[in-house]
């Protein structure tokens, strides 16, 4: 699903590092989210600049301007509202398996 102005997408896959330390600790997984926070300013990836592209997979990140309020990196005042789900319950094992 393309992620646009006012709709956003949640990407699970490969991302899931903290559901195996949450089954080693033995501690439950308590879902949030907030809706809203996309409006608070735009970005830009900035690799059509020299030499930045070589840096960020170099350093293994990604640079983003970010701006909101007066073209400053200050979020615009918008509505957020969070929302928290009930505790996904975990059983506590060593060794987690796929």
């Amino acid at each position: 699903m393309p992620q646009t102005q006012n709709q956003d997408a949640l990407y699970f896959q490969n991302r899931q590092g903290y559901v195996r330390l949450a089954i080693q600790a033995g501690k439950d997984i308590l879902p949030v989210y907030n809706f809203g926070q996309r409006s608070g300013g735009e970005h830009k990836q900035i690799y059509h600049v020299t030499g930045i592209a070589w840096l960020s997979r170099a350093l293994r990140m990604t640079f983003i301007f970010f701006w909101g309020r007066w073209y400053l990196p200050i979020p615009n005042r918008v509505p957020v509202v969070t929302v928290v789900g009930d505790p996904v319950r975990v059983r506590q094992e060593d060794v987690p398996s796929q």
